[in-house]
């Protein structure tokens, strides 16, 4: 007669493994997310992996975490930050749903499905100490990506705001309400920003003077319906148009050091309402407008094995060596290169376009997107990344030259 003792032990080690805590040192402050998952949409019952996951970048693509099918799962993402206190902004991009929560207040709520082609924001006034950020996700069908990030609001955008509101979505006349306002991050939903102010059909103007760095800056405005924004009177983002919540962008080139006039204008037709405005500093200077730099990794080989002979901040990738070599330290034949970068992208479809002599491959968020890693002389390969989501992405350039002559170039554009 077969012994059921061991089966059964088995099955008791398994769920005293399922249910322990994570180790204490993973739980301080800092620490990286502790993620739990669960088979299912609803965060039901117990889940079935715990694992610890540096951050909140992840594009899953039509897979899934370990042990989950790829479809109809859901997680959730707890962490321990210290902040110093301070206005912070949280941004969160998803396919599907997703909830942000600091300590216990909700910022973040969008459980609904939906692609990655929006990012949602929130801010929040911290007081310095450590909080619980909590994150809850769910995939429904079809693609599955979460990405999650904040940011210190800078000093130069804490001051007040003039607010203008009319009880018209054309700004004419006189305003029903002036007031001051710390910062321009409104999702009033199906409400209005007073009771004077109409649900639908109103418009609104902010104003403020700003002291900034010298350098290149870019722009964003999230709004539902339009939005307008200015610089010291030049016009930097005009989307006057109806229609959803969508992130827009524009960047202005060598603004001087000093104080400058930001002026931003917006309208309310029906339905939802929201407006968020903010900005960063994109370059101190100007020899790669709106770009941060490559960080390339240089390799003795072909293979991008073993660990990179040079490490670099490249501006672009545009580069002809003939029959040489990068750098002394390397060879002028059989060596390769890993480029990686974080860019923020509007929505759209984007078309990647790489010139290599030897081999190349380009990926975006870890979606192969471009792949031409043959030996060849200088060719050019094109890869088609459609309904790419608003917000930050990940891109990497592989190259390897083998013989002869050996160059690079890469660039994209959005597709009209």
């Amino acid at each position: 007669m077969r012994s059921r003792f061991w089966p059964r032990l088995f099955v008791f080690i398994l769920l005293v493994v399922m249910v322990l805590p994570l180790p204490a040192a993973a739980q301080g402050a800092d620490a990286g997310w502790i993620a739990e998952y669960w088979p299912n949409r609803n965060l039901d019952r117990a889940p079935v992996v715990r694992a610890l996951v540096p951050d909140l970048n992840i594009n899953w693509g039509l897979g899934s975490p370990d042990d989950l099918p790829v479809d109809n799962f859901s997680a959730r993402f707890t962490r321990q930050v210290t902040f110093p206190g301070g206005p912070v902004r949280f941004f969160a991009r998803s396919d599907d749903g997703i909830r942000l929560w600091v300590d216990n207040a909700l910022l973040i709520d969008r459980w609904t499905d939906h692609p990655a082609q929006e990012t949602y924001t929130a801010g929040a006034q911290l007081a310095p100490g450590t909080y619980t950020i909590r994150v809850e996700y769910y995939e429904h069908l079809d693609r599955a990506e979460i990405h999650v990030w904040w940011q210190a609001i800078p000093p130069e955008q804490q001051g007040a705001w003039t607010a203008q509101y009319w009880a018209n979505q054309n700004l004419a006349g006189d305003p029903v309400l002036t007031t001051q306002v710390t910062e321009v991050n409104f999702q009033w939903g199906r409400g209005s920003p007073a009771p004077v102010v109409p649900s639908d059909h109103f418009s609104a103007r902010f104003t403020r003077t700003v002291t900034l760095l010298g350098g290149d800056y870019r722009f964003f405005a999230r709004a539902d319906d339009g939005v307008r924004l200015w610089l010291d009177g030049w016009l930097v983002i005009d989307q006057w148009r109806v229609g959803p919540a969508t992130v827009f962008q524009g960047d202005f080139e060598d603004v001087g050091a000093g104080d400058h006039t930001i002026r931003v204008e917006y309208f309310e037709q029906t339905g939802d309402a929201v407006l968020q405005v903010w900005w960063q500093r994109i370059n101190a200077g100007a020899a790669v407008p709106g770009e941060e730099p490559w960080r390339g990794a240089y390799f003795a080989n072909r293979d991008l094995t073993g660990q990179p002979v040079v490490v670099t901040q490249d501006p672009a990738i545009d580069y002809d060596w003939g029959t040489g070599a990068p750098y002394a330290s390397l060879p002028a034949d059989n060596f390769s290169v890993r480029w990686t970068k974080t860019v923020f992208m509007p929505s759209g479809d984007y078309e990647f376009i790489a010139e290599a002599d030897d081999g190349v491959r380009v990926w975006l968020d870890g979606w192969l997107v471009i792949n031409n890693w043959t030996d060849g002389p200088a060719r050019i390969s094109r890869g088609v990344f459609r309904r790419v989501g608003a917000g930050p992405h990940t891109l990497t350039v592989e190259y390897y030259e083998h013989t002869g002559v050996a160059s690079i170039s890469f660039r994209w554009h959005r597709l009209p």
